[in-house]
């Protein structure tokens, strides 16, 4: 099971399950969902999600992130440079 939420708090106990995603501002250039969806196609058709999820996005580092909102626009500025290996 993977979690998609904008706030990290949600998923705090399960972080490798985690997506953060950035929330919806109103913003009509918006692409965060279709960046899901891209994701996601890719990290469910891997062998293990949830190992996939927890490496694309490294969030057990995040205790130590002293800005969520920074962390989480880094991993997006950070996963449109790469893909899911």
């Amino acid at each position: 099971m993977l979690i998609v939420d904008n706030c990290v708090g949600s998923f705090g106990n399960q972080l490798p399950n985690g997506i953060p995603i950035l929330p919806f501002d109103g913003n009509k250039n918006d692409r965060e969902l279709s960046h899901l969806a891209r994701y996601l196609k890719k990290v469910l058709s891997l062998p293990n999600p949830v190992a996939s999820n927890a490496a694309a996005f490294d969030l057990l580092n995040l205790r130590f992130c002293k800005d969520p909102q920074h962390y989480v626009e880094e991993l997006a500025k950070k996963s449109q440079q790469s893909s899911i290996k």
